[in-house]
Order: structure tokens, then C-alpha cells, then sequence
């Protein structure tokens, strides 16, 4: 958008609130969340991530677009800035549940990483291969 000089305003809003927090036994939050089961903490879970309720990214989108000093800018956006060992902690604490953590080392998130980018590569490929007659 920059190269065709088209106005553009990024906007990031950081991790939904609704994809951030472990599942309980017996499904007690299920209806909260997108995903099920969510027991992954990324890395050491001791990066803090910011975090913004999906219901709130219309607010923002509307203030943010409104305001002319964000023109051709990235912004950023969020309710809150919590760590995710603090969100499962806190989940523990108000259930009463002791939650089973799994983390997910770097090198497993970038093995992933460099699966997608791998598979966009060749979905690309097959868009942009030279037509032979």
C-alpha cells in the first residue's frame, strides 16, 4: 500500500482474550472461547502479550480510524498486557482447578512457523508458475 501511495492505517490488537485462557474440566468456560482445549503456554509463558476482548475491536477500530494523526501509521491496541503463566494462574486460583500446562518450546513454534511458511510458499507457487503452450 505504501509503494502505491494509498492511505492505510495498520492496526494491531495483540492476542483476543478469547484464545488466551486454558480449558476447565467439564467445559465450565467452553462457551467463552474460539478454541478447545486450549492448554499451550508459549516459550516459558514469561513474555508479556498483549490482550484485547474480540467485542472491544470495533471501539478501537472506530477511534483509531477517526483520529487523523493515525493515517498511514501502525497502531496498537489492547485491553490488557498479562504474561500467560499469569492468565493460567489466575484461572486456577478463581476455579479451584489444577490445570495441566504444556509448553511449547521456541524451536517447536518456529519448526511450525517454517511448516506455514513452506506450505504459503508452494500455494504461492502454483499462482505465479509460468504458463507453458
Amino acid at each position: 500500500m505504501r509503494k502505491l501511495y494509498l492511505p492505510y492505517t495498520v492496526i494491531d490488537v495483540g492476542y483476543g482474550y478469547q484464545i488466551s485462557f486454558p480449558m476447565l474440566s467439564f467445559g465450565r468456560v467452553d462457551y467463552a472461547s474460539m478454541l478447545t482445549p486450549n492448554i499451550e503456554i508459549q516459550g516459558d509463558g514469561d513474555m508479556p502479550t498483549i490482550l484485547t476482548d474480540l467485542h472491544d475491536i470495533g471501539c478501537f477500530v472506530a477511534l483509531i480510524i477517526k483520529n487523523p494523526c493515525t493515517l498511514n501509521k501502525f497502531v496498537v491496541a489492547y485491553g490488557d498486557v498479562l504474561f500467560q503463566n499469569e492468565v493460567f494462574e489466575t484461572m486456577e486460583v478463581l476455579s479451584g482447578e489444577k490445570i495441566e500446562w504444556k509448553y511449547v518450546s521456541a524451536d517447536d513454534i518456529a519448526a511450525a512457523r517454517d511448516g506455514y511458511t513452506t506450505t504459503l510458499d508452494s500455494i504461492d507457487s502454483l499462482h505465479t508458475a509460468p504458463q507453458t503452450r
